[in-house]
């Protein structure tokens, strides 16, 4: 019978991920890894009693609850190519989503900061708000730890002002699920001041986007000063 790390090696890359890019390749190896760490290598028809001990480990070593939540989640995708007779599937655990990710007064001014020296901006923007442009961009990813790809996708409309939360569509998110991101006070104030700006300008084709504009329209030119 075949460990973990030799399932993972020989089946699970070759056949689950054998398009996958390697950063995705590497977080599944991370998880397997971390498994394997405190657990150890066992073989994978006795791994399923194994869940409370790894879970208990990780909390042991101060690992936060969305963290082991991942690995969970990660795991179960590679259990889940497991030969039938030992496929199994291990119980998540619950996570409060109703608190935004914590960010310190020190990181969220650094990241601010970074990004007010940056030339490209769209262009109805004014001259006043253009620093505060990149600032909002970099310090929305920090709160809210999107991709790229997500964050270049996000509407005016997907925000909740008054609840203070953001609907991520399911046509932008990776896993193709609509999910909900809480947001600080700190970022609602910085993309309020683009939204105010947006809405006064009506000649603007780029308005319904928070950003940039539909996947990609930053880095097209024509929208730049």
């Amino acid at each position: 019978m075949q460990t973990l790390s030799e399932f993972f090696r020989s089946e699970f890359v070759r056949n689950r991920l054998v398009d996958a890019d390697h950063r995705t390749i590497a977080e599944y190896q991370s998880s397997v890894n971390r498994f394997v760490q405190l657990c150890g290598d066992g073989p994978i028809g006795k791994i399923g009693l194994l869940r409370n001990d790894f879970v208990q480990q990780l909390e042991k070593q101060g690992a936060a609850p969305r963290t082991i939540l991942k690995h969970l989640k990660q795991l179960n995708v590679v259990f889940g190519q497991f030969p039938a007779k030992y496929r199994i599937r291990w119980t998540l655990i619950d996570v409060d989503d109703k608190e935004p990710r914590q960010v310190s007064d020190a990181e969220f001014q650094a990241l601010y900061r970074a990004f007010g020296s940056e030339t490209r901006w769209p262009r109805h923007l004014p001259e006043h708000l253009r620093p505060h442009f990149w600032r909002s961009v970099m310090c929305f990813a920090a709160i809210t730890a999107l991709r790229r790809e997500a964050i270049l996708g996000v509407e005016f409309r997907d925000v909740n002002w008054n609840e203070q939360y953001l609907c991520l569509r399911r046509e932008i998110d990776k896993a193709k699920q609509k999910r909900y991101k809480p947001l600080t006070p700190q970022i609602l104030e910085m993309i309020g001041k683009l939204r105010r700006t947006h809405t006064n300008n009506e000649s603007n084709t780029s308005a319904v986007w928070l950003f940039f504009g539909q996947f990609g329209q930053f880095f097209r030119c024509q929208i730049f000063a």
